[in-house]
């Protein structure tokens, strides 16, 4: 997951607790600030910057998931740069990817599931399974979270 606010990071804590998987937290070499984040992501968005993050997954460790939840904010109506530069990292072919999100205004993930979508080449994006709760009820979801959990992994 990445968090930017904290929002996704306790949804993945929840989601992680329900399925009893690891956590893995993508951090970027340059943390975002309040100050910087609204100008900066946009900056990175705007000009395909992919900025370095700093944790990473071996790839034999990689290779032995077949499902990858994946949590992330809603950043300027799209993916956050920072998993942009996850995905592009590792060979995802063949796993099947489940995304939650928070958001601010962006319920249905804008173009973020697209793009998640293309940069995750060679896996299955479950985007019509995908969990969306706005920021501001993030606190108050853990039961929405954990149902959620149940729901996508009996499928």
């Amino acid at each position: 997951y990445f968090s930017g606010s904290g929002n996704t990071q306790t949804m993945a804590n929840w989601v992680a607790e329900k399925t009893g998987g690891e956590l893995f937290r993508i951090v970027p070499e340059v943390a975002y600030t309040q100050n910087d984040v609204f100008d900066r992501s946009k900056n990175e968005l705007d000009n395909g910057i992919r900025p370095t993050i700093t944790t990473h997954i071996d790839a034999e460790v990689m290779a032995g998931y077949d499902t990858v939840f994946l949590g992330f904010p809603i950043w300027w109506y799209d993916l956050p740069t920072p998993l942009w530069s996850f995905l592009e990292e590792y060979d995802l072919s063949g796993k099947t990817i489940i995304p939650f999100f928070s958001h601010a205004g962006s319920s249905n993930g804008a173009n973020s599931l697209n793009r998640l979508t293309s940069l995750a080449t060679g896996a299955t994006v479950l985007t019509d399974d995908a969990l969306s709760i706005n920021g501001d009820r993030v606190n108050d979801s853990e039961t929405q979270v954990k149902s959620w959990v149940v729901s996508v992994v009996h499928k």
